[in-house]
């Protein structure tokens, strides 16, 4: 049910329990309230406005899985989005490597879908390094919080 639905239907209920509770309430406050709950309502459907739902599935690392024909062929499904981590765009200091994206989106551009990506600077995992070599040294205080 929309928002305005909703709103109908809040505004008959209303009515409902005013008749029942206040059947001798003065007719002025009747047209009062109506055009008060009115208001409401138009107020409501002019707030409204549908904007387009964007889905992306998230599929982390695992980039293989953008060929999968449940994803392909969902047209509901407006892309896909992928974690990359600043180690592998970034394998040496100030040498940088996007071939991975590149392919990524050309592969999903030719689908007719879309890329999100994540950047991963950070992990919750000390096994998942994903700063580059480089940013660990003393230089850069070992380049993570431990």
């Amino acid at each position: 049910m929309t928002g305005v639905g909703i709103l109908c239907v809040s505004f008959v209920k209303l009515w409902q329990r005013i008749l029942v509770i206040e059947p001798m309430m003065p007719l002025r406050n009747y047209l009062c309230l109506s055009v008060f709950c009115l208001v409401v309502v138009c107020y409501g459907a002019g707030s409204l406005d549908a904007k387009p739902v964007h889905h992306y599935v998230f599929f982390n690392m695992e980039r293989e899985r953008i060929k999968e024909a449940s994803f392909l062929e969902t047209k509901t499904l407006e892309g896909a989005q992928l974690k990359y981590t600043w180690r592998e765009l970034e394998p040496e200091k100030d040498h940088y490597d996007f071939e991975v994206i590149r392919k990524d989106l050309g592969f999903l551009t030719s689908k007719g879908k879309k890329l999100f990506i994540q950047l991963q600077d950070s992990s919750f995992s000390k096994r998942d390094i994903v700063v580059p070599k480089y940013l660990q040294t003393d230089e850069y205080h070992g380049g993570m919080a431990p």
